[in-house]
């Protein structure tokens, strides 16, 4: 990163002048004692940043800041390989026990992979195995992969939601 032209003289001057740089938000810049007391601010810099974070693409963005991305990408990997099979809908927004148990039996096994097919896929997996299941749940699983509540999905992503199972549905009865 250029540095301006004025001169900046010693660790603290040039420490807060990437403090206030567009490059050095976000990044935690600061003087350490030591290595180990440096080892130990950046993890808890990525603790405090799991604290906030609401689904996988952030988790593995505060990995990011602080491990560089190749290494979060790894991490995360990680993560999916021990915890991939244990993950549970439990306390995802909109999706009950009833409704979990739906996604599993049409072979959507846990957030991630609802993540992975999306929203409408993972409805049209229940549809087929249940052509009474409404359409509305559609809402729940988006919400469940965005890691909010259904209520804050917006109107347009709602209608196009709606759009995109309404075309599934009609593709299906064309197929019967």
């Amino acid at each position: 990163m250029p540095i301006s032209s004025a001169r900046i003289r010693g660790y603290l001057p040039a420490i807060h002048y990437l403090q206030q740089t567009q490059q050095g938000k976000g990044c935690d810049i600061a003087l350490a004692k030591n290595v180990m007391h440096a080892a130990s601010r950046s993890v808890l810099s990525s603790l405090i940043a799991l604290k906030k974070v609401k689904n996988a693409e952030d988790v593995e963005h505060a990995f990011a800041r602080v491990y560089g991305e190749c290494e979060a990408r790894g991490i995360m990997g990680e993560l999916e390989r021990i915890f991939g099979d244990r993950a549970s809908f439990a306390g995802f927004p909109g999706i009950g026990k009833a409704l979990a148990g739906k996604l599993k039996d049409a072979g959507v096994a846990n957030p991630a992979e609802l993540a992975r097919v999306g929203a409408v896929s993972a409805w049209g997996s229940v549809y087929r195995m249940d052509p009474s299941f409404p359409p509305k749940w559609v809402y729940s699983f988006k919400a469940a992969i965005e890691g909010v509540p259904v209520k804050e999905i917006d109107p347009e992503t709602k209608k196009r939601l709606k759009i995109e199972v309404e075309a599934l549905v009609a593709e299906n009865r064309r197929a019967a």
